[in-house]
């Protein structure tokens, strides 16, 4: 039962483990622009082909049209400070959601909204969630116990202009400011 899951990259930095039933396959073009040539003019073997940047559903699209589902799990312009490539990815943008009629997954609800200023033809909203199972504000928690200050700041991010850590640590140092 199941179904095989084959990963294509130029490279995995990842710290978590990799289920060994997931087959890594090497894109046989390094770079960037390997990448794309290599999406732009493979016809994958796949009954379905999971994208998650625009861009890639736009090249991928070409051969794979009927298989291809864009997992939005981010508004890919706001990764980008230069004005022709951030152009280019609102035209992958409206040409993959309204034009292709690329089925589409938006994992937030405000992403959604973001989204549906392209008039996407099918688009549906799956939120990443927080298990309440395993996450919940717990009052006796050692944490709590332990600590001597008033409150704790947990950042999970990496150091990514898209990230907007910069904003975070910005926003740190004047909380710092603030709480002396």
């Amino acid at each position: 039962k199941g179904h095989d899951v084959i990963y294509w990259t130029n490279e995995i930095k990842t710290n978590f483990s990799i289920n060994p039933k997931i087959q890594i396959k090497k894109i046989p073009i390094p770079t960037v622009v390997g990448t794309i040539l290599f999406t732009s003019l493979q016809r994958f073997e796949t009954d379905i082909l999971i994208v998650d940047l625009v861009v890639m559903a736009f090249f991928a699209s070409r051969f794979n049209r009927k298989k291809l589902l864009y997992l939005a799990q981010g508004y890919d312009v706001s990764y980008h400070k230069n004005f022709i490539l951030a152009s280019f990815i609102r035209h992958c943008y409206k040409r993959v959601l309204h034009d292709l009629a690329i089925p589409t997954i938006a994992v937030a609800q405000g992403l959604a909204e973001t989204l549906k200023t392209y008039q996407p033809a099918q688009l549906q909203m799956i939120p990443n969630g927080v298990s309440l199972k395993n996450f919940y504000h717990d009052q006796i928690s050692p944490l709590r116990q332990t600590r001597t200050k008033k409150f704790v700041i947990l950042l999970f991010v990496r150091k990514d202009f898209a990230k907007g850590i910069d904003v975070a640590a910005a926003a740190l140092k004047k909380l710092a400011q603030i709480r002396t």
